[in-house]
């Protein structure tokens, strides 16, 4: 039952380096395409990678212990960033899973060349 927006660790550093390479100071959401829930968030990452469907059990969150108490959604907001890098793409989850399969040791790191180093406005 609760909310998040999923985020590949590939794609949160490709948009860290490019809004260094473009010079943006200040902060910026980076975050998934889609809000969802941690059951369904582990559910599609278990079928992306080809498990048995089924094998990921959900649960409500009233029946978990948490020493802080924490926001039943907590999706973020990524029109900064898309205005910012207009051409980088955030993953889906299956997406992502589907990448880090085929490239388990990653693509490598973008270069000078790769990212488009052109300040922008804030």
């Amino acid at each position: 039952d609760m909310e998040a927006t999923p985020t590949y660790n590939r794609d949160l550093a490709a948009a860290v380096i490019g809004l260094v390479m473009r010079g943006y100071c200040g902060y910026c959401n980076v975050g998934g395409p889609e809000v969802m829930s941690r059951w369904e968030w582990a559910e599609r990452l278990a079928t992306a990678a080809g498990l048995p469907a089924g094998m990921v059990r959900g649960f409500s969150s009233a029946v978990q212990v948490q020493r802080v108490e924490r926001p039943m959604r907590t999706g973020l907001k990524v029109d900064r960033l898309r205005r910012l890098l207009p051409d980088v793409r955030l993953l889906t989850v299956e997406e992502a899973v589907a990448d880090w399969i085929e490239h388990p040791m990653g693509r490598g790191w973008p270069t000078p060349r790769t990212i488009d180093p052109a300040p922008q406005r804030r």
